[in-house]
């Protein structure tokens, strides 16, 4: 644990995270490290608790302490987001195989960090979310592929679920339309784990049995129709 002094330390000198700390290749490096080393929670918790985490990722200023009012969340947004992540490493053990099949993990980590950067501001936060995760991508210097797959995330980070407990998953056209929107195995599988993690992240309520079986089996049913090859060619305008 960081001593309550440190703590003070970095919360006094927090104008040392200027814009040329948040674009630092170097910085991004040691934060993506850390979301993808384990064990992550105490260490994400304290840099919030201390400021770090906002003054690094200024988006996050909006949903700090941003109390969620449904029957399904237990925590407020800034918390939700880091038990999103400590979900995931929790998952890494049980879906070991899905896990060692992704290209880039580190993005799945850090769009489950700002999975609802978006919330609170009156509007779609998926949708905003997108816009806002790719700012943050820019400016750690991601490659515009890994943006993209970012916004996709955030973009879609509740389709799956939704779509598992209300979609016929019988209907062969629907899982070929979802096939299309994700275009690829890697995007498929990074969805369906971040969308198992946001769902126990959320809370009690908002996991089961049976959810986890309707998603595990609309995931099953994509990822066959992707590998037969018919998500080669996605609807422009990513609408299922």
């Amino acid at each position: 644990p960081v001593h309550h002094r440190s703590r003070q330390l970095v919360t006094q000198h927090l104008q040392l995270v200027d814009d040329g700390f948040r674009r630092s290749k170097r910085v991004a490096k040691s934060v993506i490290g850390l979301l993808t080393a384990g064990n992550t929670r105490p260490v994400l918790e304290a840099m919030l608790e201390t400021g770090l985490l906002p003054a690094y990722i200024p988006e996050l200023v909006k949903v700090e302490s941003l109390a969620q009012h449904d029957l399904y969340h237990i925590y407020t947004v800034d918390r939700h987001q880091i038990q999103t992540v400590t979900e995931l490493e929790q998952l890494r053990q049980e879906e070991q195989d899905l896990f060692s099949s992704l290209e880039v993990p580190h993005l799945l980590y850090l769009a489950a960090l700002l999975h609802d950067v978006g919330k609170g501001q009156q509007t779609d936060h998926s949708a905003l979310g997108a816009e806002l995760i790719v700012e943050v991508g820019q400016r750690m210097g991601l490659p515009d592929g890994a943006q993209e797959v970012l916004a996709f995330l955030v973009r879609y980070h509740l389709f799956l679920p939704e779509n598992a407990l209300r979609r016929d998953l019988g209907d062969q056209e629907f899982i070929q339309e979802v096939a299309q929107l994700a275009g690829d195995t890697d995007r498929l599988t990074m969805l369906y784990l971040l969308s198992v993690a946001d769902s126990k992240a959320t809370g009690p309520s908002a996991w089961s049995d049976w959810k986890a079986s309707l998603l595990a089996d609309l995931f099953l049913k994509v990822r066959a129709c992707l590998e037969a090859g018919c998500g080669l060619h996605a609807p422009s305008d990513g609408q299922v």
